[in-house]
């Protein structure tokens, strides 16, 4: 299996996991990697723009939220894009998607 231009080799048929012990369905890592496959055409699309992040602290069954403003929270080598709302005068820094 091919993925972002990486050779996956071994046995994913019958390889399930679990996140959270009970609470979550197990997937296969057939499945995860079908899916992250059938996402790859849309990655160009994201390279260079503002994204915002959508935060599961409890779980993928929990609660949500997102996350645009990562100022103090990104390592330095990570890029950024600032984001002026003159509306409401204030700036924001956004994560943005610097390579794939």
């Amino acid at each position: 299996m091919l993925l972002a231009g990486i050779g996956i080799s071994g046995s994913f048929e019958n390889s399930a996991g679990s996140y959270d012990s009970g609470r979550e369905p197990a997937h296969s890592k057939k499945n995860i990697l079908t899916g992250a496959e059938q996402t790859e055409k849309y990655l160009p699309y994201l390279k260079g723009r503002p994204q915002s992040l959508n935060r599961f602290p409890n779980g993928i069954y929990g609660k949500s939220f997102y996350q645009k403003d990562v100022t103090g929270k990104v390592p330095e080598w990570a890029t950024t894009y600032l984001y002026h709302a003159s509306e409401h005068n204030t700036s924001v820094l956004h994560p943005k998607i610097h390579r794939l």
